[in-house]
């Protein structure tokens, strides 16, 4: 089915009542791109990034407008001449209905990561190289071996990765990062996630790779806490009675900084970075009888899902 995109570009302070009088005209589900709108909106949150995209910014330089959309037929065109009629500044573009859920698949392609691992999705064919091939649907949660802090996660895999080696995948979103330590050599891994769709997601990934429930365990669960600064202060101590390596992945520079601190209290070494959001570090203090984590005896990745 195709739509009609119409574009009202309306003074922000007229914003409101505007949406109101389009809504009496038959009008529904408005989208709303205000430059001042955005820019409030980044201020106000800026500890869920580092930096906003240029390209991102431009696209809402001078903006104030309404968007709806109206079925291309005899109801959504007599919606559109109303509008038409009420203002000046209106223009349309058609939109085709479409698959939006899996139309991201036609850009998703297998991707080289470290040394010996190919991250392959399902509907791929492995390239036929010497990489060991990492299959993959994510569906809709997070990891697909394109971000950069999984693929840095993924490649100091291979250096710690071996028979005899538990993984404890935290934040596991699809489990890619689990699954590359099975394949790599590890003897099992748990992987746990705050999604509830996570552990179906992540055993379905398991199987494609010919990986069964004897090796790989996936849980939904909340075991940090929201803000990511009591997070890291709750969180750290805890780690020192799991032995080496560990692998912090996606903290915010800011975060990044404060870490030296954070971990001396928690007898952890910090190591050079792997790069502007991401940090290695060793665990120097020794495990605790009684204390240590029976879910794995190396713990790989440690990262508070977005």
């Amino acid at each position: 089915m195709r739509y009609i995109e119409v574009t009202v570009n309306t003074p922000g302070a007229e914003i409101d009542a505007r949406c109101q009088e389009m809504a009496d005209m038959g009008a529904g589900g408005f989208v709303i791109e205000n430059e001042e709108d955005f820019k409030d909106f980044l201020e106000q949150n800026h500890q869920y990034w580092d930096y906003v995209d240029d390209e991102l910014e431009n696209q809402f330089a001078g903006v104030s407008r309404i968007k709806c959309y109206l079925t291309d037929d005899e109801d959504g065109l007599a919606v559109l001449r109303r509008i038409n009629a009420a203002y000046d500044d209106v223009t349309t573009s058609y939109v085709e209905d479409s698959d939006w859920e899996n139309n991201w698949r036609e850009y998703y392609k297998p991707i080289d990561v470290g040394e010996k691992l190919v991250v392959v999705p399902e509907w791929e064919e492995a390239p036929q190289d010497v990489r060991l091939p990492l299959r993959l649907d994510p569906g809709l949660i997070f990891g697909t071996g394109s971000h950069a802090t999984t693929r840095m996660c993924l490649a100091a895999l291979e250096e710690f990765s071996k028979p005899g080696v538990r993984v404890l995948d935290l934040g596991c979103g699809s489990g890619i990062l689990g699954i590359g330590a099975l394949i790599l050599g590890c003897d099992s891994c748990l992987g746990v996630d705050i999604d509830p769709k996570a552990p179906d997601v992540v055993m379905s990934n398991a199987a494609l790779n010919g990986i069964g429930a004897d090796k790989m365990t996936a849980w939904a669960g909340d075991i940090i806490a929201d803000s990511t600064s009591s997070c890291l202060r709750t969180s750290l101590p805890t780690l020192s009675f799991l032995s080496p390596p560990l692998c912090v992945s996606s903290w915010l520079r800011a975060q990044c900084s404060s870490a030296p601190a954070l971990s001396s209290t928690a007898g952890l070494k910090p190591r050079p970075r792997l790069s502007p959001t991401a940090l290695k570090f060793s665990i120097t203090s020794p495990k605790k009888s009684g204390t240590a984590s029976s879910a794995a005896d190396s713990y790989i990745e440690h990262a508070k899902h977005p």
